[in-house]
């Protein structure tokens, strides 16, 4: 409130260190980059942060809070308030990146009450009529036209609130490329259709972190039958949960693509080298990259 009242921005305080900063001859072409991104970045979440004509992104923000509240409380969920959120989620994530406030996002767009979750806006034909979304939806048989179509709709109005993530993005330049090129997002499920299934749940990147990972592949690595993998989800003994090899089939790709992702944006392992080993103490001890998915 201090610096709006004189009208002045963190980096009118700071001109004296960011000129030396800049003047310093061990700074990278890149790393002369990253630090004119962050400059005019921070300018940008000034004016959202405390601008009203600009935004006012701390008020557009605090009133999706409150509305959220109000919803979780009458149990009531909407695609466009998801759709919202999402949004608003990946114009914070885009700004705490290019200003250099974090690395790493995650945006979790579910909620407790995903089960009445609706997406009568976009998709009012095909959602007309469904009721009880956990069973008509969440539980159904997929061999039923109907509900087939709807979880094709929830697929891809999810595909539609990612994609709005990565446009907010794509608006900030680093060097030849934009935010989306420098790094790594990621579109995850932690679970398929029906039952709580694990398998056929797509893991899809965008982004080469800076042209260290091959895009534009398509790799099926599941190991397993549905029908196998469906029966290991109901299974919940003890003897089932802790038979690793059988649970290998299931989660050797995925974590393998973890590591590697993390690898390609510069994640180390136990030892210092390249990460190959995420949560290997807890997973079975399963290690390695998905080398075909690295350039170079």
């Amino acid at each position: 409130d201090r610096m709006r009242a004189q009208k002045k921005s963190v980096n009118d305080l700071l001109r004296l260190r960011l000129k030396h900063l800049r003047d310093n001859k061990r700074l990278s072409k890149g790393d002369q980059e990253r630090l004119d991104l962050h400059i005019s970045n921070i300018r940008d979440l000034e004016l959202l942060l405390c601008d009203p004509t600009a935004g006012d992104l701390r008020a557009v923000a605090e009133q999706f809070q409150n509305e959220g509240k109000q919803r979780a409380s009458s149990r009531e969920e909407s695609y466009p308030m998801r759709r919202r959120g999402a949004e608003l989620a990946g114009r914070i994530a885009a700004l705490a990146i290019s200003c250099g406030v974090t690395r790493s996002v995650m945006v979790n767009t579910d909620v407790e009450t995903a089960d009445t979750a609706r997406y009568d806006d976009e998709w009012p034909s095909e959602w007309s009529g469904l009721i009880d979304m956990h069973e008509a939806v969440s539980h159904a048989n997929l061999s039923i036209p109907r509900f087939a179509k709807a979880h094709q709709c929830a697929d891809r109005s999810h595909f539609r609130m990612f994609r709005s993530i990565l446009d907010k993005l794509e608006e900030y330049k680093i060097g030849s490329g934009t935010l989306v090129d420098a790094g790594v997002s990621l579109l995850a499920s932690d679970i398929g259709q029906g039952c709580h299934t694990i398998s056929d749940v797509p893991y899809i990147y965008v982004g080469s972190a800076g042209g260290r990972l091959k895009t534009g592949v398509y790799l099926d690595l599941f190991k397993g039958t549905p029908q196998e993998a469906e029966q290991m989800s109901n299974d919940r003994s003890e003897e089932q949960r802790s038979n690793i090899e059988k649970r290998r089939k299931y989660f050797d790709a995925p974590i393998r693509l973890l590591n590697t992702i993390g690898a390609a944006v510069g994640c180390k392992n136990a030892a210092g080298g390249p990460l190959d080993d995420f949560n290997a103490d807890n997973n079975g001890n399963i290690r390695g990259r998905l080398d075909m998915l690295v350039n170079g």
